[in-house]
């Protein structure tokens, strides 16, 4: 019973940070509480996931975990800095 309520707070706290990178609050506490303190690493690390206009249309960027540049999430090399970026999941 305690582990499952340490994996709980500690899912809240990976649904926190990962919401205030602009993922999804719900989805990060389910995946923290689910995979401990593994989602909470995953989440520290992750890039924030910004929404910039550009001609009109909205386009879903992330940063480069290598030099911060903003990038599609689709990319597989940074523009910038040319490196490989692992895919990762943005929602």
């Amino acid at each position: 019973m305690r582990i499952f309520i340490i994996n709980i707070l500690i899912g809240l706290i990976a649904a926190i940070i990962a919401d205030s990178k602009g993922h999804s609050f719900l989805r990060w506490w389910i995946q923290g509480s689910l995979l401990g303190p593994f989602a909470l690493i995953y989440v520290f690390f992750m890039g924030k996931k910004v929404t910039q206009s550009s001609g009109g249309k909205k386009e879903n960027l992330i940063s480069c975990p290598h030099c911060d540049k903003m990038i599609p999430p689709d990319a597989s090399r940074c523009p910038l800095c040319h490196q490989k970026i692992d895919i990762i999941d943005v929602s």
